[in-house]
């Protein structure tokens, strides 16, 4: 750690005592007492034995006596002083931090929570927060009033004898550097199990986020031999760590030892040869066992001070950015949003955007739609200020959104995402969150165009009734209506909807789109979505692939076109899935789109539908993975399902498209992983029930079977 790194973390603390001058003018006011009385300890002893003891004088003995004592009184009121004040001016001090940081955190641009794991967010605000709050507390008046002592303990020494302070001061000088190898040895040992403490603590978080894949998998037994493996490392990490520490602090503690003891030796020679009293060596010697103690404390302060001031690093990384020009203020939106030329990547390899260009007026609805990873998303992010487009811009009424200051940009805007979570607070304060200032009589209001109100007058305690964590307390489609409650309070002018119905299951979704359609009126709609069926009677619909935007239009004039979106219309209304998603079916003419169908009879595919049976799966199971055995084809009818090839990456399919068929075709492991991202319905087909129906069609089977083989190769 560098040098100016553990300075920069004790000027930071420093600016923060200096906000409470009167506290921190009693703390330093103390320090400086007790470092006196040390002195004032020091010349007494000599006192005694070069004027009391050889003049046998009781009196004198007793005035000293009496003066070490109320000084040492007030030592000790100064003590509970300093300690007092101190503890009171960390507590308030480290409230401070924290307010700091969680104000920096809310100012951070979306891209910051984009690509930091909520994890490493929250390590800032304990381990890290609670580091620093120890150097505020502890480590740094702890440093200044040994430092402190050891200043006037050396100029004391001097002022005794210069010969013995020199001789002195060169072996403190080595004792205290001469175990600094040892101590790069102890902080890397600490490094090391700091790093298995983090592998341990992740296998734990893992085992609890996990936890229904490991039951239903039964893989209990696994998970215990993998934490076991990193129990043994960090425990082995553990052994090196304590024993490196504890190695250093014996041979600073011996090497103090031989300083005290050499000091004890040379002065007393120089009394024998008569260059130095006996009170000045007891003096000199006292003196020298304090600054040996305060030379090791500040050794032994060290590490955590290097840690604490790592973590101060750390949480300055929360500071606002500077120098944006964000500053236009977004007047009430009424002209056009312009996307002019807008193009975009993650990672500076493939383009999520191309070149997009289109605009709409204010007050119309518009949708983008398109296949899995056509770039709707993105788009979407960028107007949301989520992303920042790495050439073009988008244009409100005019101005370069990059110039528009974020917070007259959201005071027009409301987002109602997928999965809206909620605020572990009652269903009034929930709705509330889209406009503080909103009144009881307002928020019902909201709640009523949001079709939520009666729910939450049946719940318990009414609108004080608790949504719970993330409004766990709350079915899916609860949320969402609370969602909308909480966007049409703000009266935004442009009302985001991010697959905003996409996780509900058909009947929550033919209502929550119903209600949207109702709050349309006088604002301007930009909705994201792979189900088309929630915004055919959208004013524009933007149709994208791999980045480029292909065609737009109104629903009736995109299926005229006959293109993309035509495609996904049909694909779309090739499955039909019943209200509570526990049922669905496939019609003929999606199969017929399908390869590894198409050479079947029309009768063939028509009695293959009936042979499909529909599954439901909650979000986040496993279907398969690579390796697995395959045996069924699947269909998805309802929902978003993940694939990940191993070394050719992932792509994800939504309703209407097909995974799985080489199970169909041939009896090898699976290349792929699946996995559901939302709530799920799926129709599946066993390779069995494909071989019963084309027993009797050897040239279907023939073909299939050739078609098995360009699979494979």
């Amino acid at each position: 750690m560098p040098p100016q790194t553990v300075l920069g973390l004790i000027g930071a603390v420093m600016r923060l005592y200096a906000r409470r001058p009167s506290l921190f003018g009693v703390v330093g006011g103390a320090m400086a007492y007790q470092v006196a009385y040390n002195l004032f300890f020091s010349l007494s002893t000599r006192r005694i034995f070069d004027r009391v003891l050889p003049a046998g004088q009781l009196s004198e003995l007793a005035h000293v006596a009496v003066a070490l004592v109320a000084a040492l009184v007030l030592r000790t009121c100064f003590a509970l002083l300093q300690e007092r004040s101190m503890a009171k001016l960390a507590a308030v001090t480290s409230a401070e931090l924290r307010a700091v940081m969680f104000s920096r955190l809310q100012d951070q641009p979306a891209i910051y929570f984009a690509n930091t794991a909520s994890t490493e967010v929250l390590s800032r605000f304990s381990t890290d927060a609670a580091a620093v709050e120890g150097a505020i507390g502890r480590l740094v008046p702890r440093v200044f009033f040994l430092t402190a002592n050891i200043a006037a303990c050396t100029v004391l020494m001097a002022l005794l004898d210069i010969r013995l302070a020199a001789a002195t001061g060169i072996t403190l000088v080595l004792a205290f550097f001469g175990p600094r190898p040892l101590g790069a040895r102890a902080a890397a040992a600490n490094t090391e199990r700091r790093v298995a403490d983090g592998k341990l603590l992740a296998s734990v978080q893992e085992a609890v986020a996990l936890n229904a894949v490991i039951r239903t998998f039964l893989l209990q037994a696994w998970m215990h031999a993998r934490y076991g493996e990193k129990l043994r490392t960090q425990s082995e990490t553990v052994q090196r760590a304590v024993y490196a520490s504890s190695t250093m602090e014996t041979f600073t503690t011996i090497a103090f030892a031989g300083v005290q003891v050499l000091a004890v030796v040379v002065g007393a020679w120089l009394v024998i040869r008569g260059g130095l009293s006996a009170g000045v060596l007891v003096a000199f010697t006292s003196l020298v066992g304090v600054l040996s103690a305060s030379m090791f404390g500040v050794s032994a302060l060290l590490p955590p001070l290097i840690e604490a001031a790592g973590a101060h690093a750390r949480i300055e990384g929360l500071a606002p950015l500077r120098g944006s020009r964000a500053n236009n203020v977004l007047k009430p939106l009424s002209g056009e949003i312009r996307f002019d030329d807008v193009s975009f990547s993650y990672t500076g390899e493939k383009q999520q955007l191309k070149n997009v260009s289109l605009s709409f007026r204010a007050g119309t609805s518009n949708a983008f739609v398109g296949p899995s990873g056509s770039g709707k998303s993105t788009l979407l992010s960028i107007l949301t200020r989520a992303n920042t487009p790495q050439s073009g811009r988008v244009l409100l009424d005019g101005v370069d959104l990059t110039t528009i200051d974020p917070a007259s940009l959201y005071e027009q805007m409301s987002i109602v995402a997928q999965e809206s979570l909620l605020f572990d607070a009652s269903m009034r304060e929930n709705i509330r969150a889209g406009n503080r200032n909103a009144t009881d009589a307002e928020v019902e209001e909201a709640a009523k165009k949001a079709e939520i109100d009666s729910t939450i007058r049946r719940m318990p305690g009414g609108y004080d009734a608790q949504a719970g964590d993330r409004g766990g307390n709350l079915s899916g489609g609860q949320r969402q209506r609370v969602a909308i409650a909480r966007a049409v309070l703000r009266e935004p002018r442009l009302l985001v909807l991010d697959e905003a119905t996409s996780a509900l299951d058909p009947a929550s979704e033919d209502a929550i789109t119903a209600t949207l359609d109702g709050i349309r009126t006088g604002r301007t709609i930009v909705s994201v979505t792979h189900r088309l069926a929630t915004v055919r009677n959208y004013d524009t619909i933007f149709v994208l692939r791999d980045g480029v935007l292909e065609e737009s239009g109104s629903h009736a004039a995109l299926l005229e076109k006959a293109g993309l979106y035509k495609e996904l219309w049909e694909k779309q209304n090739g499955v039909t899935v019943s209200a509570d998603a526990t049922d669905a079916s496939v019609t003929a003419p999606l199969l017929s789109t399908i390869p590894l169908f198409s050479r079947l009879s029309e009768a063939k595919r028509e009695e293959l539908a009936t042979r499909f049976s529909a599954r439901y799966y909650a979000k986040g199971t496993v279907l398969f993975r690579a390796g697995d055995p395959g045996d069924v084809f699947y269909v998805v009818a309802r929902g978003e399902v993940e694939i990940t090839v191993p070394d050719r990456g992932i792509r994800r399919l939504t309703d209407g498209d097909a995974f799985g068929e080489l199970a169909l075709l041939n009896a090898s492991p699976r290349t792929a992983t699946a996995q559901t991202m939302c709530n799920t319905t799926l129709l599946v087909l066993a390779r069995r029930h494909l071989a019963e129906l084309i027993a009797d069609e050897p040239e279907v089977k023939n073909a299939l079977d050739k078609q098995r083989d360009t699979y494979l190769s």
